[in-house]
């Protein structure tokens, strides 16, 4: 149980740093297609040069969306559990949450899968050149491999293949263990004893 927490924590932590670095550095390559000098040659007053805007590609703005978005989910998959927690805990209310929180990885892991494969396929494998960009990709398959390891370890822990207490890790399972242990032991006797008069 304190091995899936500290797992769960380090790569939310890691998910959440990643996603900040990364909304930062797609927001400075956006900013650098913005005001480009472009240089121009006239016969009789020489080189200048005009200010202009270029178009960024829309991948740029999508992984900036990403970026945001995988802030928000981090934050709400680190407080739910504890929101919950504090509460009257049911079984709905951690098939809820488990649902919703298996949902929000898978999603987030799609958009990150799909934002380092646009842009490599949009540089045809090579290297762009671009330290901001080639950190940009590094950090997009982080948070892509972070959001899978989620995935799966909340897979894991609601299939009860490793034990949780926080809602929405927790198996789906319990509830019937705990409807087990919590019946009264002569309603479990009585059909054993019933089995007993009839083959007397």
């Amino acid at each position: 149980m304190l091995a899936l927490h500290i797992a769960l924590y380090a790569l939310l932590g890691a998910s959440l740093a990643f996603a900040i670095i990364e909304l930062g550095l797609s927001a400075h390559v956006v900013s650098l297609y913005h005001h480009i000098p472009v240089p121009e040659y006239d016969y009789y007053n020489g080189y200048s040069f005009e200010v202009v805007d270029i178009k960024p590609p829309p991948i740029l703005d999508f992984i900036i969306f990403s970026s945001a978005w995988s802030v928000l989910i981090t934050g709400v998959a680190f407080f739910l559990p504890f929101f919950y927690r504090q509460k009257e805990n049911t079984l709905t209310t951690n098939k809820l949450i488990s649902i919703g929180l298996v949902a929000m990885y898978f999603v987030t892991w799609v958009f990150w899968l799909a934002s380092f494969a646009n842009i490599e396929w949009l540089l045809g494998g090579y290297s762009s050149g671009s330290s901001y960009l080639d950190a940009m990709i590094a950090f997009a398959i982080l948070l892509w491999l972070s959001f899978l390891a989620l995935f799966i370890l909340t897979i894991i822990a609601i299939c009860g293949v490793l034990k949780s207490d926080l809602p929405g890790y927790m198996p789906f399972k319990i509830a019937n263990v705990d409807a087990a242990h919590s019946a009264d032991p002569a309603e479990l006797e009585a059909p054993e004893m019933e089995r007993a008069e009839v083959a007397a």
